[in-house]
């Protein structure tokens, strides 16, 4: 029950960040974000961007070791577990571990570009 607790609360904050990269543009009709363009403090810097450019690096060398276990750990529930009914258990919490790292992965790699 705790995984798909955190499987839940990975996916929300996955979505929610997608649709603030996305689909929100702060009640203009015309559809273009106006984020920064009165507060110079919210501009893109070069600084900005770096600092991006730097968190999402270290974010995907954090995430690729959890994309690569949860593939282990799904090769392993379907080759080594003998029990058919303890196959679909083990299954689930490690494509749940790779849905979830792979969504915030394509986030990730969004920010950057």
């Amino acid at each position: 029950m705790n995984c798909l607790f955190i499987f839940m609360m990975q996916i929300s904050l996955t979505g929610i960040t997608g649709y603030f990269m996305f689909y929100r543009n702060n009640g203009n009709s015309s559809g273009e974000d106006d984020i920064g363009k009165d507060d110079p403090a919210l501009q893109y810097s070069p600084y900005i961007l770096l600092t991006r450019f730097i968190c999402a690096i270290i974010l995907h060398l954090q995430i690729e070791p959890e994309i690569c276990q949860s593939i282990n750990l799904m090769r392993f529930s379907l080759y080594r577990t003998g029990n058919a009914g303890r196959k679909f258990p083990q299954f689930s919490v490690a494509l749940m571990q790779f849905i979830g790292a792979m969504c915030t992965e394509i986030i990730n790699m969004l920010v950057i570009c």
